[in-house]
């Protein structure tokens, strides 16, 4: 099979780019889209790969300008992970993410199979005292983040029935793993004398590994039934949603490390954002403090029920939160950022 993937050296991307590298057939074809292929050549390195693999084709590209029309191999399947996460300018989120996806669509070939990253952020947070939301729940998504991976997901949907043509879209929570950056202020918290907790509430989260999301993406690139339906919109998660508290005591445990837990009131966190807002380094080195994604910080019911896409497509989970959080700790280590 061969298969195509935007934002390869973004974390899921190139998650889901190593998975490949270490699982797939010796004929399968990986095209890497990436904006510079440098970044590629250095991850892969920090990998402990050196070179490009004879099964990778390197293509260097953008949202800005998707090109495809001298691909090496033709793709069955997109794995759409680029987009914009963390933005200071909210036109950027809507530029990238909606545009920029559409623009994917319109470049693709016809028999190339698109599987698009969407976020529980498009739907936004639980109601009080109501179960995990579902693929049906009306969605009220609280950033401009989440707006614009909504209004993707209405994009790609209407451009999928115009043109006869099958998609799937997946919504994953939190995710955790290897070669993320959002997770390092976590550890750096755990090892201090004292741990910071954002708001004043517990926070109550669905969560997923980045394997585990991986693993959901190939099964439905392997699906004959993918394919031939129209498009679809899932949740998908790992096994049991968790609390902020029970996040940060976990990653504790890798470092045989406990602390009290000072939670931030929401009045200090609005103004820390404030000043993440004037210094632009404070956001750099703490993404989820940019004014737009702090407003997801702040609501404390992240749950979703993703049994839809069990369900279709036999699929259960495998990672454990210790496991993902051991993963990740090591892969910071191995990169000298702890």
């Amino acid at each position: 099979m061969n298969y195509l993937i935007t934002g390869a050296t973004g974390f899921i991307g190139f998650n889901v780019l190593l998975k490949l590298l270490d699982s797939s057939q010796k004929e399968d074809i990986i095209i890497a889209c990436v904006r510079h292929g440098g970044k590629l050549l250095s991850l892969l390195s920090e990998a402990k790969i050196y070179g490009i693999p004879p099964k990778i084709h390197l293509h260097e590209c953008s949202a800005a300008d998707w090109n495809f029309k001298n691909l090496p191999h033709t793709p069955h399947v997109c794995i759409h992970c680029a987009g914009a996460l963390f933005c200071r300018n909210t036109d950027d989120y809507f530029t990238i993410n909606v545009a920029g996806t559409l623009r994917l669509l319109q470049a693709l070939p016809p028999q190339t199979f698109p599987i698009l990253l969407s976020s529980q952020s498009a739907v936004g947070p639980c109601l009080p005292n109501s179960p995990p939301i579902q693929e049906d729940f009306p969605p009220n998504p609280i950033s401009f983040y989440g707006k614009s991976k909504l209004q993707m997901e209405q994009v790609a949907t209407e451009f999928a029935a115009q043109h006869n043509r099958p998609l799937l879209i997946l919504r994953p929570p939190t995710v955790l793993g290897p070669w993320d950056s959002a997770t390092l202020p976590l550890f750096k918290i755990i090892s201090s004398p004292l741990w910071f907790k954002p708001g004043s509430r517990e926070k109550s989260l669905s969560w997923i590994a980045a394997s585990d999301l991986v693993d959901a993406i190939l099964t439905v690139a392997s699906s004959p039934a993918s394919s031939t339906t129209p498009s679809e919109i899932y949740f998908v998660k790992s096994d049991p949603d968790i609390t902020d508290t029970f996040l940060l005591n976990e990653a504790g445990k890798l470092l045989t490390r406990s602390a009290p837990i000072l939670k931030i009131p929401d009045f200090l966190l609005r103004r820390a954002i404030a000043l993440a807002k004037a210094f632009p380094s404070i956001s750099r080195a703490i993404p989820s403090l940019t004014p737009d994604r702090a407003l997801e910080l702040l609501h404390p019911l992240w749950l979703l029920d993703d049994s839809r896409f069990r369900k279709h497509f036999s699929w259960q989970p495998k990672a454990t939160l210790q496991e993902t959080l051991a993963q990740t700790l090591e892969n910071y280590r191995l990169r000298n950022l702890l």
